[in-house]
């Protein structure tokens, strides 16, 4: 349910970025306007490199080292859990 979670508790959440766009990105799709569903698809790209950024930028402000650990993303967008992959894909990784 989070994208990123520290040692110390601090928790990035996940993004809901793209499942808000959904419905938007929907009716573009049907009504056949490309443009538009090509800048829903780079306002929600934006959002999760800000959303990204921030993090980041937090966490290399408040601690001296950071270690990161073995994570497959491939596993897990390849997990049997319902809406799993789906959560992995919308992280952005």
């Amino acid at each position: 349910k989070t994208t990123a979670t520290c040692s110390d508790g601090t928790m990035m959440e996940a993004s809901r970025f793209y499942r808000k766009a959904e419905a938007q990105r929907g009716i573009a799709q049907r009504a056949h306007k490309k443009e538009r569903v090509r800048t829903i698809h780079a306002q929600v790209k934006n959002q999760r490199k800000e959303a990204h950024h921030k993090f980041t930028t937090h966490l290399v402000r408040m601690h001296g080292a950071i270690f990161v650990g073995n994570v497959s993303s491939q596993k897990l967008v390849k997990s049997k859990r319902k809406g799993m992959a789906k959560r992995v894909l919308n992280a952005g990784w």
